[in-house]
């Protein structure tokens, strides 16, 4: 403390109050007391731990004589607006730092995670997503959409629906609020000759899901609960060589009313979210030509107040920067991710996301397949050798259906070709598993062991660390098929990818592991031109 010319016992109160940190009573002293610092320069006050408030000390005009002084003039003081008067500012001060307030975060700001967190309950601040315009109300997605399915369609008459609905309600409770319809996605680019069809006729499993799924849940939720609920259905484009009319979006109106129907009955509703299927042109780099007329159509239901948000699934970065000049911003975009396959979400459509936020219309990312189709898990960690085959990769038998699709898409096609001409090494389609398996899940069952959680949190939360990311799709048959006296392990399984965060070296180490075809961006080599002589540049 270094006080100068001090000779008022008032001014050393002042300071009293403020070294016991009593700053509204030091606020008022100086106000009461009036104090006459006259021509004495400046009070210092400094403490190690306290936190104090800077006060601008002024010389109070009717106070000459250290005295009271008039009522009236201090009235006339304190209304008098052209004086310079004691100010407290918004500053915050300590010995070591002088912080600024700052605003608070925003949830969309803010990465999840907390290490104790509940088998039941909300999610953690930062768990939810706000994506589309506010002027339509759209709902919130969770960080982890449940992505409904149907794992063999043919059987429906044995699954139980009554289930299936509970294990919604218990998704719900757990704070998994995001639901959408996830069915396989048509491969197929063009109508068959000879074929009248449009490629928009309706799916038999999305409308049972519509209709025993969705509509059940929201019958049978409150309103409070299922206000905080989104719930996702999808439409297709049309394909490029369709040779009948859409009549100026009537075809788009029927099957989003379909929809409405299927969802909310005869007393009609509003669609949570809308995802558009994307379907390319003559050649995979372009569109089908219909794909604006339907996305014209959507944003005119837009407006009319029968859809809340429109999504893309798997439209390419230059499809959506072509969208873009016709004034056409979708919320979100779903993409493939995995560690497997990261490129459909990094490189051009890193910069697309990029060039639509700085125009004040940010598209997010829906990554889906995080867990590769179900390679990603404790499942291939050392699988027995009574099922493995000669190869050492395991026998079909153990296998399911997507399993198998992704071993030879993902794994066989996109993580070969990516990591092999990547670090430019050789790898046969013969010896592919097994380098798979001492490669990748070799590195992500340490992780896991580290932050103690199985293999699929960790597949699951290092799609959750990637940039602009809205959500994370992953596929859920809500049971519908299995023992109802078995326990419903999903709700569990979905909340673990927020009880940990993958640091820096968790990170690059999964990176190096992954089937990216090139650097990414923020990866910068070290410039030989620079000078690091000069030692005294060190930090």
């Amino acid at each position: 403390m270094n006080m100068r010319k001090v000779k008022n016992s008032s001014v050393l109160m002042l300071v009293h109050f403020l070294l016991y940190r009593d700053i509204p009573r030091a606020v008022e002293a100086f106000m009461t007391k009036q104090f006459t610092l006259g021509s004495y320069e400046s009070v210092h006050v400094l403490h190690r731990s306290m936190p104090v408030k800077r006060i601008g000390v002024v010389r109070a005009p009717f106070d000459i004589d250290g005295n009271k002084g008039d009522r009236n003039k201090r009235e006339n003081y304190e209304n008098d607006s052209n004086l310079q008067k004691p100010m407290i500012s918004k500053q915050t001060s300590t010995f070591w730092f002088s912080d600024p307030e700052r605003e608070p975060l925003s949830e969309d700001l803010v990465l999840p995670c907390e290490y104790n967190l509940d088998p039941n309950g909300p999610l953690p601040f930062g768990s939810y997503r706000t994506v589309g315009d506010s002027l339509y109300d759209p709902k919130r997605l969770c960080l982890i959409t449940t992505g409904v399915t149907l794992r063999n369609g043919e059987k429906r008459n044995e699954i139980d629906t009554s289930l299936a609905l509970s294990n919604a309600h218990k998704m719900i409770d757990s704070g998994l609020t995001s639901f959408q319809v996830h069915i396989p996605r048509e491969r197929q680019i063009h109508a068959p000759e000879g074929s009248m069809e449009s490629g928009m006729e309706s799916n038999s499993e999305q409308e049972w899901i519509e209709q025993n799924i969705y509509k059940k849940l929201i019958q049978e939720t409150p309103s409070s609960v299922l206000s905080l609920c989104n719930l996702g259905t999808k439409i297709r484009v049309p394909y490029w060589n369709f040779r009948g009319n859409i009549g100026k979006g009537s075809m788009v109106r029927q099957k989003i009313g379909d929809s409405i129907l299927n969802i909310f009955g005869n007393a009609g509703g509003c669609l949570d979210s809308v995802h558009v299927d994307y379907r390319s042109g003559p050649t995979l780099d372009s569109a089908s030509p219909y794909t604006l007329d339907v996305l014209d159509t959507l944003f005119d239901m837009k407006r009319e107040g029968l859809i809340r948000s429109i999504h893309g699934i798997e439209f390419p970065a230059s499809v959506l920067a072509e969208l873009k000049q016709c004034n056409f911003y979708l919320d979100t975009n779903q993409v493939t991710c995995n560690l497997l396959n990261p490129n459909d979400c990094i490189g051009s459509m890193q910069q697309i996301c990029k060039e639509y936020e700085q125009e004040g219309k940010p598209l997010k990312l829906i990554l889906k397949s995080p867990l590769a189709g179900g390679l990603l898990t404790n499942k291939y960690y050392s699988v027995p050798n009574k099922y493995r085959g000669k190869n050492g990769e395991p026998a079909t038998q153990y296998m399911t259906p997507s399993e198998k699709w992704a071993c030879e898409f993902a794994l066989k096609k996109c993580w070969l070709q990516g990591y092999t001409e990547r670090e430019n090494v050789g790898i046969s389609k013969r010896d592919v598993w097994m380098f798979f398996e001492k490669k990748v899940l070799e590195v992500m069952y340490k992780i896991a062991l580290k932050h103690r959680v199985d293999v699929a949190s960790v597949a699951v939360r290092w799609t959750m660390q990637q940039d602009h990311l809205a959500s994370v799709l992953v596929g859920n048959g809500l049971n519908m098929q299995y023992d109802s006296d078995l326990p419903f392990p999903r709700p569990k399984d979905f909340r673990r990818p927020f009880t940990f965060h993958l640091d820096e070296e968790d990170m690059e180490r999964l990176w190096s592991v992954c089937g990216a075809n090139h650097v990414r961006n923020d990866e910068k080599e070290f410039d030989p031109t620079i000078d690091i002589s000069n030692r005294r540049l060190w930090l």
